[in-house]
């Protein structure tokens, strides 16, 4: 990966690290040729010892560069390319040039109401396209929204997704069925799993993660 004092994956030039998990590393990147910027995204499955876990997280990092591959969407982050070198699994994304709303908006700062209304807007938009698709972030916070401009976010991080059955709660509830019952947001009707289709978790979905998400971006909390 080591070329002339330059970090390189596949066709990508690795500039600058974005931000760094602990199995996951996300580089600002150039493609060699075209030299378009990009995000590149690495997992150093190497470091996992327990080799079931290791397992795990490369079929969740494969997982994740597949379900994004499907959605073309403009609040939804974009993947280019994937690839393996080494041993080191990684793929390309599109490149948000103004960070994350959580490093973009500090702690201590309110933002416009206005403002706020355009990104939960365009959030909001991005999570029913991924809805109605048959699949489920589970992971909305400003660290996962992006800013391509100054007033347009890109949803990212679908390290968690899960894909979505009628009549089954999804994984985060441990793939339950039968007696099992969740509470139906949009009107508080109690629901048994059997009953509960994807339009039902969609809502509660939208509604309690935007929530949260608006909720801190609106406290700085």
């Amino acid at each position: 990966m080591m070329t002339n004092r330059r970090i390189q994956i596949g066709r990508y030039r690795l500039l600058n690290l974005l931000s760094r998990s602990r199995y996951t590393a996300v580089w600002l990147g150039e493609h060699v040729r075209l030299k378009k910027k990009v995000a590149v995204k690495i997992l150093f499955s190497g470091e996992i010892q327990d080799i079931g876990e290791q397992h795990r997280t490369k079929r969740r990092f494969i997982r994740e560069a597949g379900t994004l591959a499907q959605f073309d969407y403009p609040y939804i982050v974009q993947v280019f390319d994937s690839g393996e070198v080494d041993g080191w699994l990684y793929f390309v994304m599109e490149y948000a040039p103004y960070g994350s709303l959580a490093r973009r908006h500090r702690p201590g700062k309110r933002l416009p109401l206005s403002k706020v209304r355009v990104y939960t807007s365009q959030v909001g938009r991005a999570i029913h396209y991924v809805h109605v698709r048959g699949f489920i972030h589970r992971d909305i916070k400003p660290q996962n929204i992006f800013l391509k401009t100054r007033n347009m976010v890109l949803l990212g991080d679908f390290g968690l997704v899960i894909t979505f059955v009628a009549g089954t709660i999804p994984g985060c509830f441990g793939n339950l069925e039968g007696p099992v019952r969740i509470w139906h947001l949009s009107n508080g009707r109690v629901l048994p799993a059997r009953q509960v289709t994807s339009t039902h978790l969609q809502l509660w979905s939208l509604n309690g993660s935007q929530v949260i998400a608006l909720f801190r971006v609106l406290t700085r909390k």
